[in-house]
């Protein structure tokens, strides 16, 4: 099914692997701070497992926005080109017709859905690998 670049849901493998490269970035960054910290007395080890995290936990991020914005947000063609979008009046101007989506969520309310799953599955994650004890005392 074709849809305009940028409509919600839409998957290409370019964006995959940006996100991958992206999340993984991230994860590197985090890394390069630790060993960073480790070298200047800040930190007695580095933990490799907790960028893992980041990076699973980065790329899922983008895969549940996809999911999410797929399921949940209104699609509408357009009956003169007959391209999919997310907007109700198409970039060539014709008002389009709603043909997926019983959710009136914009594209914001997935983000706050998916960021607040992946914050809740981070707090998880971390008492699960320090436990609840040392989350608390170290703060």
């Amino acid at each position: 099914m074709t849809v305009d670049p940028g409509v919600s849901g839409g998957v290409t493998l370019l964006g995959e692997l940006s996100s991958f490269l992206g999340s993984s970035a991230i994860a590197l960054t985090y890394l390069g701070i630790q060993y960073l910290l480790k070298s200047l007395g800040f930190i007695d080890s580095v933990n490799t497992l907790l960028a893992v995290i980041v990076l699973i936990l980065g790329y899922l991020g983008e895969v549940l926005d996809s999911v999410f914005g797929a399921l949940l947000q209104p699609k509408y063609r357009c009956p003169r080109c007959g391209v999919m979008t997310d907007r109700e009046v198409h970039v060539c101007g014709e008002r389009t017709v709603r043909i997926m989506g019983n959710y009136d969520l914009e594209n914001e309310d997935v983000n706050l859905l998916v960021s607040a799953i992946i914050a809740a599955l981070s707090v998880i994650a971390l008492l699960l690998l320090i436990g609840p004890r040392m989350v608390i005392l170290d703060l």
